[in-house]
């Protein structure tokens, strides 16, 4: 029987936040340093589901909203 179970947008991104995270700390020659969830960029008042920094200067390099099926 399938699950009736939701998960919300910010639960999942903090899942994917850690396993990135975790990746980044395994791959020091990539270019990504951290990932963050719902931060605000600069001079916005937008916030990003989720970011990806780059490691040397913590600019973003990857943003984005993430919508869950259904």
């Amino acid at each position: 029987m399938p699950s009736e179970a939701r998960e919300h947008e910010v639960s999942f991104c903090g899942k994917v936040q850690s396993w990135a995270n975790a990746l980044f700390q395994e791959h020091p020659e990539w270019p990504f340093g951290e990932a963050d969830i719902e931060t605000y960029g600069r001079g916005t008042r937008k916030r990003s589901d989720l970011r990806v920094l780059a490691r040397d200067d913590r600019r973003p390099l990857i943003c984005g909203e993430v919508k869950m099926p259904g």
